[in-house]
């Protein structure tokens, strides 16, 4: 049951992960344009991304969180 536990938790954590780096990508694509285009539509999608970002960030945050909180109460 622990270790059912353990592995919800990881993979909960790799699934946020991989959409946090896909948010930083995001993010960065949207900067560039932005940049690029100079336009009130390039600075709102920039924005879009950088809101999209910080979600991703906390629950990225969160997810390392419950691994750490897990494994640390369960043996290896």
């Amino acid at each position: 049951m622990a270790t059912d536990l353990r592995r919800l938790v990881e993979a909960r954590f790799f699934k946020v992960r991989s959409e946090y780096i896909a948010a930083i990508k995001a993010h960065s694509d949207a900067l560039a344009a932005a940049l690029e285009a100079k336009t009130d539509d390039g600075d709102a999608e920039y924005e879009r991304a950088s809101v999209d970002l910080q979600r991703k960030h906390e629950a990225y945050r969160q997810a390392t969180d419950d691994v750490r909180a897990v494994n640390s109460r369960q043996p290896s």
